[in-house]
């Protein structure tokens, strides 16, 4: 199939109004799942019921979609379509802090609790909804202290794509981090 392929899925959403940047990105999501790198990470089944719902199937892995709850979540189709949203709008939107700074006061009910960013130095940096800490911390410090006041906590790479390399972090009795879930 090759790049033939990707060129035929990258056309076809050209034909349907997707913009160039958008066709290209999300073309070679389908074109991964279905001939390149992902083709073997879901079943025909598991692809088949996501692209009829308009969704990417890593996208539909990753929000555990089923039919009681696809609808609640819009779809890659109707995502993707919709670039250009203007750069400055789309940065905002996209971004994992400035999202909940940018409409988390007017809707808290839809935001998660932010309490830390840990920089490529390694650095925790505390944010707004962080339970306060005296001084400097390491990681494995700030996590304990932060498990033992919150109980579960979910982590998100800041140079992640699509939702990949979320954690589920939840502390064990008698101490330790136990790792319950990656996607």
């Amino acid at each position: 199939m090759g790049i033939d392929a990707k060129e035929r899925i990258i056309h076809n959403l050209l034909e349907k109004g997707y913009s160039l940047n958008s066709a290209k990105y999300y073309g070679s999501h389908i074109y991964d799942e279905w001939y390149g790198k992902l083709k073997d990470d879901f079943t025909l089944e598991e692809k088949k019921w996501a692209y009829s719902k308009g969704y990417l199937a890593e996208r539909a892995k990753i929000f555990q979609l089923n039919e009681s709850n696809y609808k609640d979540y819009i779809n890659d189709e109707d995502y993707y379509i919709l670039d250009p949203i203007d750069p400055v709008t789309k940065r905002l939107v996209d971004g994992k802090l400035t999202i909940h700074y940018t409409i988390g006061g007017k809707y808290p009910e839809y935001m998660p609790i932010y309490y830390a960013w840990i920089d490529e130095n390694s650095r925790v940096i505390q944010l707004d909804d962080n339970i306060p800490l005296a001084g400097k911390i390491d990681i494995k410090s700030y996590l304990e202290v932060l498990l033992d006041k919150v109980g579960i906590v979910a982590i998100k790479p800041l140079a992640g794509a699509g939702g990949i390399g979320f954690l589920k972090l939840e502390k064990i009795i008698g101490g330790g981090i136990l790792l319950t879930e990656k996607i």
